[in-house]
């Protein structure tokens, strides 16, 4: 993983205009230029406000842009205190080689050690299987029914047992 950079944004285009990949994001529709310019600019200033926020995933031995991971801030009342989402989109030919577990257990591994939260949330698709598997392996269990810009989820969390 590595910081995205204004330079990522045909990589991120490309991830954007996979039918297979968006099925499960937001609207389940491949996402506009203006779209995409939008979601990346968020997590660019994300960094700034938060320190972190999704990241490039690039595969070790090739160094080949395959997708993106991170911690997803999202504030969704008046505390303004993020909700931490574990979140990650990779490119269908990446699918089924265990990168997705990875990337989550180490970011839940990294949040539990570095953020100031009690527990951090996968949002998913209700019909994405393949997600909602990649949680439980990292011990989460269904929480609730979250609404994310007019999308509703299901929410997965792990609460850490800190101190």
């Amino acid at each position: 993983m590595r910081p995205l950079v204004e330079s990522d944004f045909e990589h991120m285009r490309k991830l954007e205009t996979e039918e297979s990949v968006v099925k499960y994001l937001g609207n389940g529709e491949i996402r506009t230029e203006e779209e995409t310019r939008y979601y990346l600019n968020k997590h660019l200033n994300d960094y700034r406000k938060y320190g972190l926020g999704l990241y490039a995933v690039e595969e070790k031995e090739s160094n080949i842009f395959i997708g993106r991971s991170g911690l997803i801030p999202w504030v969704l009342d008046k505390v303004n205190k993020p909700l931490w989402e574990i979140g990650y989109t990779l490119r269908k030919e990446s699918w089924g080689k265990g990168y997705a577990t990875e990337l989550a257990s180490h970011l839940k591994s990294w949040a539990e050690s570095n953020l100031d939260t009690d527990f951090v949330v996968s949002l998913i698709h209700p019909e994405n299987k393949a997600s909602i598997n990649v949680a439980k392996k990292i011990g989460m269990d269904f929480w609730k029914k979250i609404k994310i810009n007019n999308y509703e989820c299901d929410g997965y969390r792990i609460k850490f047992h800190k101190g």
